[in-house]
């Protein structure tokens, strides 16, 4: 008897029962708004976060300055 890995095994169990196909390529298409959305959101989010660091790093030099460090 040969080794099935675990994906084997829900292939065997889905082909079973007779479960339908995904096309995944047209699920993305369905969501690439939404996708594109989101990776969008990420880069404005990034560039806040790095604005922020670079402003509270600014922040945090004039206090050692002020404080004669």
């Amino acid at each position: 008897m040969t080794d099935k890995t675990v994906m084997d095994m829900f292939a065997d169990m889905a082909k079973q029962i007779n479960l339908p196909k995904i096309d995944y390529e047209a699920f993305v298409d369905i969501h690439r708004k939404n996708i594109e959305a989101m990776q969008k959101s990420a880069a404005v989010v990034s560039e806040g976060a790095v604005w922020f660091s670079r402003s509270n790093r600014k922040s945090w030099r004039r206090l050692g300055a002020r404080r004669g460090n």
